[in-house]
């Protein structure tokens, strides 16, 4: 990621996205399917992260919201 164009790149965007497309179908659609569900305990777990696998992928996007959301360090006028 680049310092002169921060947030307003697309790079950092399309890793988040990717990272949370990943983290969403492997939780969703890979997960329930592969892993071993022998106690009751290994299934609710299981069935816990498939259904909130959105909510999980979403937790990529928080630093780069926060971030938009607060002024730069570097913005911010220098007192003399």
């Amino acid at each position: 990621m680049s310092k002169t164009n921060g947030l307003k790149s697309t790079q950092p965007w399309l890793i988040n996205i990717s990272a949370a497309l990943f983290t969403f179908l492997l939780l969703k659609l890979v997960l329930p399917g592969n892993v071993a569900q022998d106690s009751l305990a290994g299934q609710a777990l299981v069935d816990i992260a498939a259904h909130y696998a959105h909510f999980i992928a979403f937790l990529w996007f928080v630093p780069m919201l926060l971030a938009l959301r607060k002024p730069s360090v570097n913005t911010k006028p220098a007192f003399n």
